[in-house]
């Protein structure tokens, strides 16, 4: 199998946004990792490996804060990982933990009547070299 470039993007949330949305949710969160002697980092990079969070006291945490996001503001959020060293590249946005924020985009009503009309659009993304 050839190897070769790859695209990706994720709108992203701060810590501190999440801390002023929702602030016990965040703060049990933090202190949830903290008791467990987990990092925010390793929490990241254990869920982007496929573990199950929920198991554990701090993945309910997680969960408790992602719902409570949703709930406040009607987009949902996820913890992500990349690793630009091992994964990406030296001009990447993103290297460790990020908060993935889902539902940001929708289509415009123009965009929807061509949808509706039967023209697809698509999101396409491209990296380049050079």
């Amino acid at each position: 199998m050839g190897m070769g470039y790859g695209s990706n993007f994720a709108e992203t949330i701060e810590d501190e946004s999440l801390k002023a949305i929702c602030p016990k949710e965040f703060k049990n969160f933090m202190q949830a990792l903290d008791e467990s002697h987990e990092d925010l980092e390793c929490f990241a990079q254990s869920i982007n490996n496929g573990d199950e969070a929920e198991d554990l006291e701090v993945g309910q945490a997680y969960a408790e804060l992602c719902k409570a996001l949703a709930k406040t503001t009607g987009l949902t959020i996820e913890l992500g990982f990349h690793d630009a060293d091992e994964c990406g590249d030296k001009y990447d946005d993103i290297n460790g933990y990020f908060w993935w924020v889902d539902g940001v985009w929708e289509l415009s009503p123009e965009a929807k009547k061509l949808e509706k009309a039967g023209h697809k659009i698509e999101r396409q993304f491209f990296v380049s070299f050079g």
